[in-house]
């Protein structure tokens, strides 16, 4: 499986997951924007299982994110599918699991950078 990102234009959190990813030697092999090229079906199934649960890719500051189906994979999936303005950026989708919206120390833990510093 390649590392994918997904990230938006001018989205300070997916500015700062790249120039975090760039500072600590990681690339991805695929970097898409979320808008314009959301996540496949397939992709959205390794993402349910990577993330733990699909309702981490909903974007909590959307207006609509209460009304987000979280009970019912599919219907979450045909949801964010609808408007990928829903999904939080930035996505990154690794062999290991997969963490959306960026969060330095999530991150950092995540790609096990820094352990044994």
């Amino acid at each position: 499986m390649a590392v994918t990102f997904w990230g938006r234009r001018s989205n300070r959190e997916t500015l700062d997951a790249q120039a975090f990813l760039k500072q600590n030697g990681y690339a991805a092999d695929h970097v898409l924007d979320l808008d314009k090229t959301p996540p496949t079906a397939a992709q959205w199934e390794q993402l349910r299982k990577g993330l733990g649960e699909l309702a981490a890719a909903v974007d909590t500051h959307w207006p609509e994110a209460m009304q987000a189906p979280r009970d019912d994979a599919a219907a979450l999936v045909a949801w964010l599918s609808a408007d990928p303005r829903r999904i939080r950026a930035p996505l990154l989708l690794t062999p290991k699991g997969a963490v959306a919206g960026f969060r330095e120390q999530r991150w950092r833990s995540f790609l096990d950078i820094g352990k044994g510093r």
